[in-house]
């Protein structure tokens, strides 16, 4: 069997944030530690940061109850950042792959919001939004200060197979083939030059009377000589088939790579 190449083929195309908003990942709030605020408040606090995050786009950003409720009893631990086995159980209760993880506090009538963002590979810290409660609970105003988190630049790039149809036969492939009609096209001339030297001798009456044997060589050779073409050609076309069943019929396979920035083509021959 043939060896498979593989060629990888990338495309990297810069400032295209948002290009696969089709395949944007899924991402949660998860409130790490919280100071001078109940549970419902902080709730509320992270389900209108989760639709601020989602603001504008074709995302599932979860926060609020919706999160809280599927977080062990415990909560989550302060170190959890840093801790692999524990972002793993988090993802793992949240089924998403982006975590928000945020310290909350508040001041009198001041609430700061400070975000680790937890990606599949990376984390990293975001600049910090400071503001009143009502403007906290404003999802425009929320919005404006959270889009230079970046967030979505955190997702793994997504990954599409797509079989693109095979290139053709190969040469060995159109050789034989080509060798099996031209094979099939010299056994007919012969066929009917022997066939027609034949009549000839049968209308010269050589079926009575012995003709020179000469011309009845001519055309035994020519007959022999069909009948080799005849098999020749069917050898020919038996392995034009078997090359391409056997070496030429692997279809490529095409795999399209969409992160937030960069778009790419990866091809396997």
């Amino acid at each position: 069997m043939r060896v498979r190449r593989r060629i990888a083929v990338m495309v990297v195309m810069i400032g295209l944030e948002g290009a696969a908003a089709a395949e944007t990942p899924s991402a949660a709030v998860v409130p790490l530690l919280t100071v001078n605020l109940r549970p419902g408040a902080v709730d509320e606090l992270t389900a209108s940061l989760a639709a601020a995050l989602a603001s504008g786009r074709e995302a599932s950003v979860n926060g609020g109850q919706a999160v809280r409720r599927r977080l062990s009893a415990a909560g989550v631990a302060p170190d959890c950042p840093i801790s692999p086995a524990c972002l793993a159980d988090v993802r793992a209760r949240l089924d998403v792959e982006i975590l928000v993880l945020v310290v909350i506090t508040r001041v009198a009538d001041v609430v700061e919001i400070d975000p680790t963002i937890a990606g599949s590979n990376a984390n990293r810290t975001a600049r910090a939004v400071r503001g009143t409660w009502t403007q906290m609970k404003n999802r425009r105003w929320l919005a404006d200060r959270v889009a230079g988190w970046s967030l979505w630049s955190m997702a793994p790039p997504t990954e599409v197979a797509v079989s693109a149809p095979s290139s053709g036969p190969g040469w060995p492939t159109w050789a034989l083939a080509g060798l099996s009609v031209a094979s099939l096209g010299i056994g007919i001339g012969f066929g009917i030059a022997a066939q027609n030297e034949a009549d000839g001798l049968e209308a010269r009456g050589c079926l009575e009377v012995a003709c020179p044997s000469e011309d009845i060589d001519q055309v035994s050779v020519k007959s022999s000589v069909a009948d080799a073409m005849y098999v020749t050609s069917g050898v020919a076309a038996a392995a034009a088939l078997i090359s391409y069943f056997l070496f030429d019929n692997d279809e490529p396979t095409f795999a399209v790579q969409a992160g937030p920035t960069s778009v790419g083509i990866r091809a396997e021959f």
